[in-house]
């Protein structure tokens, strides 16, 4: 019965049901004009875009790890980066455009500053997406430069996941440029790139296995391998620390270090968790200045003091292993 109160309802006057093309304008989204039409076709826009600089980055990738094409793509890192923002651009930035059409015409325009607001905080974030893989936290080659140039490169870490992850890669990312820049031939310098990738075919998982591999390409190469990871001594410091196992979390990622890339990394010491640093921003004025006593003045100075040998000598800290 309920069938057929539903045929009856959906004849026409005359009794007859209705032809296809009435069956599907009852689906059709109307287009309006004005200010929603021209949202909608601005949010149509960052779609296709967002596809369009998706298929290029699917490019780039696959340059990133051809031989020999993949010296031309300076950026460290790149291969991770560009695969994430690939299925970003081309997965959430176009169902969220899409989405955005299908608002448009669908509304009113009771505020457009609202929806031009949208729009270009839509395309702002697209284009920082878009960036990503060409800038790195931190990892751009002209900062692992300076680090690897300065006298006792430092590391200012906290103990948190986030930080200790891109404290792992800026060390990782240092330690292999400064590798490739000590060699001079193409095969050599190809090797490193290789190596730097955990899980390369090549199998190369530490300092040794590579320095390995490099000896069958040339000794001279091998021993200038052997000489950078000998002499890559950077520091570490542990900052915002507030319970004794933060400060162990220095001492992990000394011997991770250690382990997975023959870095002797140099655990200089950690400052604690002060809210006299607060104060003294406020006052814009520096802490062993304004608060000379207080407890993070004094890791400061502490580590300062260390500094100033030039043998670089680490300090033990309390409840370290002598």
């Amino acid at each position: 019965m309920a069938g057929a109160e539903y045929l009856s309802s959906q004849r026409s006057p005359r009794g007859a049901l209705p032809s296809r093309a009435e069956d599907d304008a009852r689906f059709i989204l109307p287009v309006p004009g004005g200010e929603p039409q021209r949202m909608a076709i601005g949010w149509l826009w960052l779609g296709l875009a967002a596809l369009v600089i998706s298929g290029l980055f699917s490019v780039l990738i696959v340059l990133s790890r051809t031989p020999y094409l993949q010296a031309v793509i300076p950026w460290v890192d790149f291969f991770h980066t560009a695969l994430v923002v690939h299925v970003d651009l081309s997965v959430l930035v176009w169902f969220l455009a899409f989405a955005g059409v299908l608002w448009s015409l669908n509304s009113t325009a009771h505020c457009p500053r609202c929806d031009a607001a949208a729009l270009g905080l839509a395309i702002l974030g697209t284009a920082i997406i878009a960036a990503a893989p060409f800038l790195g936290a931190g990892n751009a080659l002209n900062v692992l430069d300076f680090f690897l140039m300065a006298d006792g490169g430092i590391l200012v870490v906290t103990p948190e996941p986030t930080s200790i992850e891109n404290s792992y890669r800026f060390l990782k990312s240092a330690f292999y440029r400064r590798l490739r820049s000590a060699v001079s031939s193409p095969e050599a310098k190809a090797l490193i790139d290789g190596a730097s990738d955990r899980k390369n075919e090549l199998g190369i998982q530490n300092p040794t296995d590579l320095i390995e591999a490099m000896a069958r390409i040339g000794e001279e190469e091998a021993r200038r391998v052997t000489q950078e990871v000998e002499h890559f001594h950077p520091n570490l410091i542990l900052n915002q620390v507030r319970t004794k196992k933060d400060i162990e979390v220095g001492f992990s990622i000394r011997s991770a270090c250690k382990k997975y890339f023959g870095i002797h990394l140099h655990y200089l010491g950690y400052i604690v968790y002060d809210q006299e640093v607060s104060h003294s921003i406020r006052k814009r004025r520096p802490l062993v200045l304004e608060n000379p006593h207080s407890k993070a003045a004094q890791c400061v100075s502490e580590i300062a003091l260390k500094l100033s040998n030039r043998e670089q000598t680490p300090f033990r800290l309390q409840g370290e292993e002598q």
